[in-house]
């Protein structure tokens, strides 16, 4: 009787590791460390603290919205989250108070070049990109005047200097979003003078 013995230069188990998503226990520790630190940070946790057993909502603690008060408060709004249109519509009012702080030569967070992004500009265009972005401010803040007198600084404050809402404020907060929501799905964006809008 004679016993065969098959003698193979490959590890047992290694053949299809590379194809079958198998990667080194090490890796999958290092990356479930590098998660657990972005999860943990206070503006990844949902607010409303209610899970989906009890039939609320809690947004994925990975969203790229999160970051901003503006998709914190879309994400975590009771009694459902607001829609994406809500959050384009925060969006795009920034960008247009952001084109008008750019063209004043006022201060534009997350903005530095001295000369405002605009080189070899002349004085007449200068005073064109002032005028067309007041007009573009002036209109939106004359809707948000006319739902509320404090709406347009409640909504700078949020949007555009990204200052968190607080409690008092959130039902008025939540009433320019839908007024803004509305208000540019009806006014079409070559409307508006604004060079770029948020994507």
């Amino acid at each position: 009787m004679t016993i065969g013995i098959k003698v193979t230069t490959r590890a047992p188990g290694l053949e299809n590791r590379r194809y079958s998503g198998w990667r080194p226990p090490s890796e999958v520790r290092e990356e479930a460390d590098t998660l657990s630190v972005a999860l943990a940070q206070p503006h990844r946790r949902p607010l409303n603290g209610v899970d989906d057993i009890s039939g609320g909502y809690k947004p994925d603690p990975r969203s790229e919205r999160l970051e901003s008060v503006l998709g914190r408060f879309c994400a975590n709004w009771k009694p459902r989250p607001l829609g994406d249109h809500c959050h384009e519509a925060g969006r795009r009012y920034a960008e247009i108070v952001r084109e008008y702080n750019n063209a004043k030569g006022l201060p534009v967070p997350g903005w530095c070049p001295p000369d405002r992004g605009y080189i070899g500009e002349t004085e007449e265009d200068r005073v064109a990109r002032v005028r067309d972005a007041t007009r573009d401010l002036e209109k939106v803040d004359g809707m948000l005047r006319r739902m509320h007198m404090r709406a347009p600084g409640v909504a700078k404050d949020a949007l555009f200097w990204e200052r968190e809402i607080y409690c008092g404020n959130e039902g008025l907060f939540y009433n320019i979003l839908v007024n803004l929501s509305d208000y540019f799905i009806l006014t079409p964006k070559s409307s508006f003078h604004v060079t770029r809008f948020a994507t």
